[in-house]
């Protein structure tokens, strides 16, 4: 999409135009406000207002409207051309319809907010610092998700000292042989309780080559282990 000094669109194209549903005549001149709702125009003339001040590519993620008048989430990249002289001609949005993902992901977060257990990720490097973890983390460890992925070690603090050698050996070994791996072992919640959980999880190769372990820990106490196991 192109946008004139005034904010009034100049061009757009196909996939804008089902986005939002309108037809090229219908948004040609228009003023952007046209799609967006009031409670996000001051959001979008600060985005606006900054490549007008520095000629930088801007990122905003805000709700926007169709032609029938829905909501639907939206990320924006835009970008100002500029003259010779540095002044600002135009802006060039590119958009992409997020609506569906983010509604993906707050249905995901849920179902995972109500499993008896935790997801985790962590990097396969010593005392196996969690990058990420949800789900119950207070029942399952008395930590909170925030202590879990900012102070505790996995493998140094939760993993009872007598089964820290077992753990990590039957890890690098399914790893070694490209399995996923599923261990029952005892863990010590902050209390200094000791729980017998079961985890099966896996090494995932990220988007960027990184390679970390994603798995899911439960409590043995509330689950039939022969069950269980068939999902290892």
């Amino acid at each position: 999409m192109e946008w004139d000094t005034a904010y009034k669109l100049v061009r757009i194209n196909k996939a804008a135009r089902n986005i939002f549903a309108y037809t090229t005549d219908e948004l040609q001149g228009a003023d952007w406000e046209k799609v967006l709702p009031p409670l996000e125009r001051n959001h979008v003339t600060g985005v606006f207002a900054s490549l007008q001040s520095d000629h930088q590519q801007r990122q905003s993620i805000n709700l926007n409207l169709t032609k029938g008048g829905s909501e639907i989430m939206c990320e924006w990249h835009n970008h100002a051309l500029t003259n010779a002289e540095g002044d600002r001609i135009a802006i060039y949005s590119h958009v992409y319809d997020i609506t569906d993902n983010l509604e993906n992901k707050r249905q995901l977060e849920g179902l995972v907010d109500r499993l008896p257990g935790i997801v985790y990720r962590h990097q396969n490097e010593p005392g196996w610092p969690l990058a990420f973890v949800k789900g119950s983390c207070v029942e399952l460890t008395g930590y909170t998700s925030e202590e879990l992925a900012d102070e505790v070690l996995l493998a140094e603090e939760i993993i009872h000292p007598d089964d820290r050698t077992y753990v990590q050996t039957e890890t690098e070994q399914s790893l070694a042989e490209h399995q996923s791996y599923n261990l029952t072992y005892r863990i010590r919640m902050k209390s200094g309780v000791t729980k017998w959980i079961w985890e099966c999880g896996g090494k995932v190769t990220l988007s960027n080559g990184d390679s970390v372990l994603e798995g899911f820990l439960i409590s043995v106490d509330t689950v039939d282990l022969d069950r269980l196991s068939q999902f290892s």
